[in-house]
C-alpha cells in the first residue's frame, strides 16, 4: 500500500480519545514507541478505571525481503502484533512521534512512518479504519522560526569539536517505558481530571515516572 493508504487510518488524537470513551468498558489502546530495531509497547485502558499502563516486552523489528528486493515486516512480527491486538481488545494506537527539538521531523519520524506503512501493507487486521492510529509528541516540540525561517536552537554556542548528526540529532532511544510516558502525556491532555486522580494512584502504588524509568529503561532501551 502507498502512503496515501496509511494516511487513511491516521486519526486526530481527540478522535482516538473519543473512540476510547465509547469503548472504555472493553477496549484498550496500544501505545507504541518505534525505534530502529524494535518497538516499545504499552497497553492502556480508559483512565476512568485507574489502571496503570502495562509495559510489554519490546518487540524486535524483523524484516523479510519481498518481490523486487523490497524490505517488509516479517510474518512473525505481524503475527505477534495481531496476538496483542486480539488478546487486549485494542481499539486504536497512540504512536510516539519523535520530533527534533526545533520541531522538525528527522530520521526517527521517517522510521515510524516506514514501519507503520509496512504494517498496513502486510496486514489489514491490525491498523485499519476501525482501529486507527494517532501520532503523539510527548515533548511538545514546536517550530520556533522567526519570519526569516531562523530558529534559536541553531544559534546556541557549543563547546564540541566534533558533531555526529546521526547520534546527537537523529538518534532515538526506543523503550516500552517511553511508550508508557507517551500514553501518560496523551492521557493528561485529553482527560486532565482523571489523569490527576490516576497519577495519585500510581504514586501510592510506587509507580511514579522516576520509579518506572529506573526499573524499565535498563532492560528495554534499544
Amino acid at each position: 500500500m502507498s502512503k496515501t493508504n496509511l494516511l487513511n487510518f491516521l486519526a486526530k488524537p481527540s478522535t482516538l480519545a473519543s473512540k476510547l470513551d465509547w469503548k472504555k468498558a472493553s477496549g484498550t489502546v496500544l501505545a507504541m514507541d518505534v525505534g530502529s530495531d524494535r518497538i516499545g509497547l504499552a497497553i492502556a485502558s480508559h483512565p476512568n478505571y485507574g489502571d496503570s499502563p502495562l509495559a510489554l516486552d519490546p518487540m524486535p523489528i524483523k524484516l523479510e525481503t519481498r518481490t523486487g528486493n523490497r524490505k517488509a515486516l516479517a510474518e512473525s512480527t505481524i503475527q505477534e502484533l495481531k496476538k496483542i491486538v486480539k488478546n487486549y481488545n485494542v481499539c486504536g494506537f497512540v504512536v510516539s512521534w519523535p520530533l527534533q527539538k526545533e520541531g522538525r521531523c528527522g530520521a526517527p519520524c521517517g522510521k515510524v512512518l516506514h514501519t507503520l506503512d509496512s504494517l498496513v501493507e502486510e496486514s489489514s487486521d491490525i491498523v485499519n479504519s476501525k482501529r486507527p492510529f494517532c501520532l503523539w509528541d510527548d515533548h511538545h516540540y514546536h517550530p520556533s522560526e522567526d519570519e526569516w525561517g531562523r530558529t534559536p536552537q541553531y544559534g546556541e554556542t557549543t563547546n564540541k569539536t566534533v558533531h555526529r548528526a546521526s547520534v546527537e540529532q537523529y538518534a532515538h532511544k526506543c523503550s516500552s517505558s517511553v511508550a508508557v510516558d507517551v500514553w501518560k502525556d496523551y492521557c493528561k491532555k485529553h482527560w486532565p481530571v482523571l489523569y490527576e486522580q490516576e497519577e495519585d494512584i500510581w504514586q501510592v502504588n510506587g509507580l511514579s515516572d522516576s520509579t518506572e524509568e529506573e526499573s524499565n529503561v535498563a532492560a528495554m532501551t534499544c
